[in-house]
């Protein structure tokens, strides 16, 4: 999915003014397209998590993974804002999303396959969730894209990077009616300082609103670089300069 064209010129222009600092931009999409397809020419990496097994455990590997990706994503962790124990995190199943690709490991092909997500273990709890973190790229602009669920309740989403202001984001007040959870799509574009810097994401249940069995979780990633920001820095001066010129009034 393409990201609006003014976000991008948001990170840009973040990324020309701070003398190269590290770059963190994001949004939020309530209803994004039901069916989505991961295309071999738009990302270099993806992973999705298809898991219902209802075991607790630490840490959630993704069940798939682009096939000769760059190897950007992390495994899913707990998250929590709150101390009590225990925190651990487990697979969950019944999502209006569908997800197509033909360059997976294993599989390597599914069309309009309806996945799991990995939640908190610990259901109905403000600041229980799940966080997952990404390498980038300190020459490359990288757009990333998180496919959440939700049920019962409202997530919100923290990015943060080294050198950047945290974003933070809500979810849309998921509901607790019919058979399937509902999905929200968030992005971003980044590109850090440094190779150590990663980018890290958390997603986790809001203290108002919380109905019975309340969870947020994480389904889908996928990372896709976007022009550099060098050159379209320039393309926009090159632009500026062009309108400049063809709005000069000629001398009276």
């Amino acid at each position: 999915m393409k990201k609006p064209f003014f976000v991008l010129l948001s990170a840009i222009s973040a990324w020309a003014t701070s003398g190269y600092a590290a770059v963190l931009v994001g949004n939020v999409e309530v209803n994004p397209a039901t069916s989505v397809t991961f295309s071999s020419g738009d990302t270099v990496d993806w992973a999705i998590w298809d898991t219902t097994d209802s075991t607790a455990v630490g840490s959630i590997s993704s069940t798939n993974t682009q096939s000769g990706g760059a190897g950007l994503i992390s495994a899913i962790t707990p998250f929590s804002t709150v101390s009590a124990s225990p925190n651990t995190i487990r697979g969950v199943g019944g999502t209006t999303q569908e997800f197509s690709y033909s360059n997976g490991t294993s599989p390597t092909a599914q069309s309009n396959a309806s996945l799991g997500f990995v939640a908190n273990s610990t259901l109905a709890t403000a600041g229980r969730g799940v966080q997952l973190s990404i390498i980038g790229d300190p020459g490359q602009l990288y757009q990333v894209n998180v496919w959440t669920v939700g049920f019962a309740g409202q997530g919100e989403m923290r990015a943060s990077l080294h050198n950047a202001s945290t974003v933070v984001l809500s979810s849309e007040a998921f509901g607790s009616n019919g058979v399937n959870k509902a999905s929200n799509l968030f992005s971003f574009e980044f590109m850090p300082d440094s190779i150590s810097d990663l980018l890290t994401l958390s997603f986790h249940l809001q203290a108002s609103g919380i109905g019975a069995n309340g969870h947020v979780g994480i389904q889908a990633v996928t990372i896709s670089a976007v022009p550099e920001p060098a050159s379209c820095v320039l393309l926009l001066g090159l632009g500026g300069l062009t309108l400049a010129f063809t709005n000069r009034r000629p001398r009276v």
